[in-house]
């Protein structure tokens, strides 16, 4: 059946930009000291979008920030955490233009820990109706369909301070989503430039899952933007989808 949107999801103004429907879009959750979501899209509409965001939980009579924190701290072996969120259009987060303010800068989810959608992983509801707050944009693009296929390895980096993440760049089926914890060498970014989210290429790998950077395995990466090589020392992978179709 489906959804409407909630009051939760809806803009000050209370119209959509956008003419994709209100929908519920999955996110994987990353990080502590500062809080990232990964949108997990499909190549199809509403969900044809690769977003990050950088954001912050807070609600009515709980801290569900802290209790994601906590509850991390306390299973650490537990990669994946998700979102529920309430149905909202999902390119109202997008500035129209630059240096405007997003339609849409706060909706409501619940937090889970391991895959709310796949009951064999056991998830556990940790916070209902989490105020998410939006503070950055990291990445937000729609897929363009007839898009030429990546001849390199991509990824964005991301993060603040010393906790830095690697998100693959979704083109066009197939592909592949995956997100990973990494340290960089040979260069210092600001918390500026990684809240906005910095390109990078592995010239010597092919855009493939199974050339991507895995655990245990440094890569030479160039970063255009700032026309130098960096040394790549992934950590942790905490999501991986290789499905050609990203259901």
């Amino acid at each position: 059946m489906e959804q409407t949107m909630g009051m939760s999801a809806m803009g000050e103004h209370g119209q959509h930009p956008s003419s994709d429907p209100p929908r519920s879009h999955t996110m994987v959750v990353v990080g502590t000291g500062q809080i990232f979501l990964s949108h997990l899209p499909m190549f199809m509409k509403p969900h044809d979008y690769q977003v990050i965001l950088q954001a912050s939980f807070s609600g009515s009579g709980s801290d569900p920030q802290r209790v994601y924190v906590d509850d991390r701290k306390a299973h650490p072996d537990v990669l994946l955490y998700t979102l529920r969120p309430e149905p909202f259009v999902l390119p109202d987060l997008f500035p129209p233009s630059p240096g405007q303010q997003a339609h849409l800068r706060k909706f409501q989810a619940d937090l889970f820990r391991n895959n709310f959608e796949q009951p064999d992983t056991n998830p556990v509801e940790l916070a209902p109706k989490v105020v998410v707050t939006v503070e950055s944009i990291v990445l937000g693009r729609k897929f363009t369909p007839g898009a030429p296929a990546l001849d390199q390895l991509a990824y964005v980096l991301f993060g603040k301070g010393a906790e830095l993440w690697l998100a693959h760049v979704i083109t066009k089926p197939p592909d592949f989503d995956q997100i990973l914890s990494a340290t960089v060498g040979g260069h210092t970014f600001t918390d500026q430039e990684l809240s906005a989210g910095i390109p990078i290429t592995v010239p010597s790998r092919k855009n493939l899952a199974a050339e991507r950077i895995s655990p245990g395995g440094a890569a030479i990466a160039a970063v255009a933007s700032e026309q130098v090589s960096v040394e790549l020392q992934p950590h942790v992978e905490f999501y991986f989808n290789d499905n050609s179709d990203l259901q």
